[in-house]
């Protein structure tokens, strides 16, 4: 699971390098490869949980610690870039 702390600790030295926030930029993904059929062990079903993880937890408390940070300022943007793959599947492979 994330860490709230760990996360925060990002956006204090954003705002100790830069004095505040303007844009929060998620640019993280992984993707393993496999149909549902193929992925029914506990290593995998953790390999699951780690790509939903990374795929939408991560976006979230990114934005959760930084649209604070940013109505500070006045208001801000934040960019989400993810792959295909997050909203779409390939043959043979779990979405």
């Amino acid at each position: 699971m994330p860490s709230l702390t760990k996360y925060g600790r990002v956006i204090a030295k954003t705002l100790g390098l830069f004095g505040g926030l303007d844009l929060v930029v998620n640019a993280a993904t992984i993707h393993r490869f496999g149909t549902v059929l193929e992925t029914e062990t506990d290593l995998d079903t953790r390999n699951q949980c780690m790509m939903m993880n990374v795929g939408s937890m991560y976006m979230y408390l990114m934005a959760h610690l930084g649209i604070p940070e940013m109505k500070k300022r006045g208001g801000g943007s934040i960019l989400d870039i993810a792959s295909v793959r997050r909203c779409a599947c390939q043959f043979g492979e779990a979405a």
